[in-house]
């Protein structure tokens, strides 16, 4: 027998049956297997208890008893606890360092579910106003099978930048289903499920402590409270985005082949382009993947790309990613579809573009409730939205300070953190410019705040801490997750009242409403003209209690046609959340409408009011 014959049999000989094992083997052998085990179901135990907990809260859930807390305050404390057994759980097994990933992916997968899913499966309808425009721009793609991106009304800027509505269009048409509506509602739990993969990835690249991978993302779960992962071009740009700075940071380093990689890269076992490491991985297509991605969200949002570039030229300049090139292509990318296929929108909104260049102070404005003349809750809405934004930004703050002479690459992170900061010099982007900042910014945030903990922390009471700070973190990511869902939710009366708008108007009516928080533009929205009394001047508003039909009549001068107004539960509670009109005004527009000459109640429910005028109100002098 050849030493290669006898080198192939001892390799095939199978070994001895375990009932030839000694006897001492076979009780090793089944104790380590228990071992195993056991840890194993003691981890899945708590996991197990908090999903059964979490589907019971559901049940009995009174949602026309929601209070200015939103859906908090009708939740029920079995909610709390499922929320809190599942955080103080993961704060646990994430300090023991040892944990199987998937039992922590797990845990996160019904974190994900118990913050986003509730209102899902609760409601039974879709989430936020803005959510139905989509729809409607993918309604649009659907009967018409093109965009319009020259045409001129409020919904401009999504035919200019129709690339995630022609996926979405595209996907309702092979799934066979009739609208994007079927599906809509559950865009945030699988946005940011969707996250999560590139989230994991990004914090492995720029941190080598397992623990602190897993603590980041804990706290950007429970940090992102903007609300932006709803049915829209930014939750899918955003996920792009993600996945670009992956690409970038982790298989595209600067350095050339034939120079070493810095030692925190090595760290990470990673490998030059073409060095042998398993498959080899090829610049070219990675780079192609990247301009791929960046092309999604060129075509798809109109901030977005604009912070890709911030980031791109952050990691260029430092040398963290190449080529130098890549960050001009995108930028240039950015413009010429900008001039190319936003000209519309350009033309129409250059103006205060324009203005806002170099305006910090009102870039950096939002549209925060006036607490002057809130409501206690509302007052506690708000202040936990500030608070735990400015929790996040503290605890990333002393993390850099902790970690900044390691040689972890906790730079990038810090520069990439401050990166979307730029763009408040740029944009107020309707009064949000400073929420998408918070945003972008948040994974780096995140991943700093968890580096105030790790690494090299073996205190026994590291945990409780943690435990304490996210149970912390999740009360407020709820008050201001869901504190303003009195007007974000829509009852099936709300809903019915639309249904039955956009069933009978005739084409080229105006529709009218105090503001856009109702189920609007979801079908056949180019058909129709929209005023919304909000955005009147500060005069008409401020006088829209006292004389409100001579205040309509201006606001649809010139119309010809027929109008509808349309006032609903949900505008009533927008008013007194964000004050853009004063209180009572919609209660007077409904009872001065009711004797106006030439108006008349068309639907009525109990949650809604449609009023049809054949001739519009003539403008006036007000009493």
């Amino acid at each position: 027998m050849t030493g290669k014959q006898a080198q192939g049999a001892s390799l095939t000989t199978p070994g001895p049956p375990a009932s030839a094992l000694p006897p001492r083997a076979v009780v090793d052998a089944r104790t380590r297997s228990r071992h195993r085990v056991l840890p194993l179901l003691g981890q899945l135990l708590p996991l197990g208890l908090a999903l059964a907990l979490w589907l019971s809260s559901l049940r009995r859930v009174d949602l026309r008893g929601m209070s200015d807390l939103g859906l908090l305050s009708v939740l029920p404390l079995t909610y709390g606890a499922a929320l809190g057994l599942v955080i103080g759980t993961l704060a646990v097994l994430i300090h023991q360092g040892s944990t199987r990933p998937v039992v922590l992916v797990a845990y996160f997968v019904l974190l994900i579910a118990i913050l986003h899913a509730t209102p899902a499966i609760l409601y039974d309808s879709l989430r936020y106003a803005w959510a139905w425009k989509h729809v409607g721009v993918v309604d649009f793609i659907l009967r018409h099978h093109a965009v319009a991106p020259r045409m001129d009304s409020p919904f401009s800027a999504y035919q200019s930048w129709p690339g995630f509505f022609a996926l979405n269009a595209l996907l309702v048409k092979v799934s066979g289903l009739g609208s994007a509506l079927s599906y809509a509602a559950w865009a945030p739990p699988v946005v940011e499920l969707l996250a999560l993969g590139p989230l994991k990835l990004l914090f492995s690249t720029l941190a080598r402590d397992t623990r602190q991978v897993w603590l980041a993302l804990l706290v950007f779960y429970l940090g992102n409270w903007v609300g932006q992962d709803y049915f829209s071009p930014q939750a899918f740009a955003y996920l792009l985005y993600l996945v670009c700075l992956v690409v970038c940071l982790r298989w595209l380093p600067a350095t050339r082949a034939g120079t070493p990689l810095p030692r925190w890269r090595r760290w990470m076992g990673e490998t030059l382009p073409g060095q042998a490491s398993g498959a080899p991985v090829r610049r070219r297509e990675l780079l192609a993947v990247v301009l791929l991605l960046a092309g999604g969200i060129v075509t798809s949002h109109q901030l977005t790309p604009f912070m890709l570039v911030a980031a791109l030229c952050v990691l260029c300049l430092g040398r963290h990613t190449g080529p130098a090139w890549l960050p001009v292509v995108v930028g240039v990318m950015t413009v010429a579809w900008v001039a190319f296929m936003a000209t519309t929108f350009l033309r129409d909104n250059l103006y205060w573009i324009i203005a806002s260049i170099g305006q910090l102070g009102q870039n950096t404005q939002t549209g925060f409730v006036d607490l002057s003349h809130a409501t206690l809750d509302q007052k506690l809405v708000s202040y936990a939205s500030r608070a735990l934004t400015a929790l996040v930004g503290l605890c990333a703050v002393a993390g850099w300070f902790r970690l900044r002479h390691t040689r972890q690459p906790y730079r990038v992170a810090g520069l990439l953190a401050a990166a979307p900061v730029s763009l408040l010099a740029a944009n107020s982007y309707g009064g949000e410019m400073i929420f998408r900042v918070y945003l972008f910014a948040l994974p780096f945030l995140a991943l700093l705040a968890a580096g105030l903990v790790y690494p090299r922390t073996r205190r026994r009471g590291s945990a409780t801490v943690i435990a304490a700070l996210a149970i912390t973190m999740s009360m407020l990511f709820c008050a201001a997750y869901y504190g303003r869902e009195r007007a974000n939710y829509f009852t099936p009366e709300e809903v019915a009242a639309s249904t039955w708008l956009y069933a009978h108007a005739p084409s080229r009516a105006m529709l009218v409403g105090a503001t856009a928080d109702f189920p609007w533009a979801w079908t056949h929205y180019e058909t129709y003209d929209y005023t919304f009394l909000e955005d009147l001047s500060p005069t008409e508003r401020r006088d829209m209690v006292r004389s409100p039909i001579p205040v309509l009549g201006e606001a649809v001068t010139g119309r010809q046609g027929p109008v509808y107004v349309v006032l609903t539960r949900s505008q009533v509670d927008s008013v007194r959340y964000t004050g853009v009109l004063p209180d009572g005004a919609v209660a007077a527009i409904g009872a001065a409408l009711e004797h106006a000459p030439g108006y008349h109640v068309v639907y009525q429910n109990r949650d809604a009011v449609i009023f049809a005028s054949t001739q519009p109100p003539p403008g006036g002098s007000r009493s």
